[in-house]
């Protein structure tokens, strides 16, 4: 504490004298931010990169705070200006293009990924945004360049194996697909991507219960809420109804704030006539999210078999919400 704040009257002392001085308002800004003061932090970057918008460092600091807010057109701005400025600077080319991706400008994320691989072309990390961009473009062919040009610098990289398995599946080349995922799984046998690879080229091959056996296995080396959905969803596919319900139990325990995994569950009991538990689950996942309509409608639904005065204003809510839905009318009445 002492340190700190020596340092920070240091860094006072400076930006007296000179009150646009880069060092010590980025200073000023690192200490912040170790204390935990995010939002002073903010402001001094803020500051630091308004007096010095042309200066590389305040600017891709300023971005990766926006991002990591979820601020992705502020951080759109700021790369915008950084890469205006820095043209041949690969950080601020990243930057560019991967605020314009998040941001839904496909096209140009691509010009500049492709821009910062004639920057940076023995550069895997830099091969590997471009494949990304191309995949998620739909082309395939230049996808797979860059996936394997990605491997040609770096062998054996999980993400490029796995975005070459994405492009063999979209080809409909599923003997390449089998091949490359068999290669994560050996290279690789505690990663979990390989088994959530191997689930989802089994569940386009309509092999459902061998699906949720994989995604089984991922889940044990890499539990997430999108490997439980998947479980679920490829176990109900198998007609597998016990698996199912429990792979959604058991997330709804572990990801008790996941309104996917919460209405899955609620409907699953109320289709299997469990009014009580699916009730309890509509009301949870109301508390989550106040707006889910379908949780409104259902829970009404059941207030109103039940009898219970609630049903009418709960009816009515989600009436409010979406009058045009059919399914929403005939519950109101």
């Amino acid at each position: 504490d002492g340190n700190e704040a020596a340092a920070r009257l240091h860094y006072e002392a400076v930006l007296k004298n000179s009150p646009d001085h880069l060092n010590a308002m980025l200073g000023i800004a690192t200490l912040d931010e170790m204390a935990g003061r995010r939002s002073e932090a903010l402001t001094w970057l803020k500051k630091a990169h308004q007096a010095h918008p042309e200066a590389l460092q305040p600017g891709l600091l300023l971005y990766r705070q926006y991002m990591t807010t979820g601020e992705r057109l502020k951080a759109l701005q700021v790369a915008r200006t950084v890469a205006d400025a820095n043209p041949k600077s690969p950080a601020a080319i990243e930057a560019l293009a991967t605020s314009q991706l998040v941001n839904d400008d496909l096209n140009n994320a691509m010009v500049n990924y492709e821009k910062l691989v004639e920057l940076s072309p023995d550069s895997a990390q830099a091969n590997l945004l471009l494949a990304k961009a191309y995949l998620r473009s739909g082309n395939l062919g230049k996808a797979r360049n860059a996936f394997n040009q990605t491997l040609e610098i770096r062998q054996d990289d999980i993400q490029a194996l796995a975005g070459l398995v994405a492009v063999e599946m979209e080809s409909q080349n599923p003997v390449q697909a089998e091949t490359i995922i068999s290669t994560i799984q050996s290279e690789y046998p505690e990663s979990s991507i390989g088994y959530q690879l191997n689930g989802d080229f089994l569940r386009q091959a309509k092999n459902h219960k061998a699906a949720a056996n994989a995604y089984s296995e991922a889940y044990l080396r890499s539990p997430s809420s999108k490997l439980i959905l998947r479980m679920y969803q490829s176990y109900k596919l198998a007609n597998d109804e016990k698996p199912a319900l429990e792979a959604l139990e058991r997330g709804a325990k572990k990801y008790p704030e996941n309104a996917d995994i919460r209405l899955a569950l609620a409907t699953e009991y109320h289709l299997d006539g469990r009014l009580e538990d699916a009730s309890r689950e509509y009301e949870r996942l109301i508390e989550l999210r106040p707006d889910n309509i379908t949780a409104i409608n259902n829970l009404a639904w059941i207030y109103h078999e039940e009898g219970d005065t609630r049903a009418r204003a709960l009816a009515g809510r989600a009436y409010q919400l979406a009058p045009e839905r059919p399914v929403i009318v005939d519950t109101y009445g």
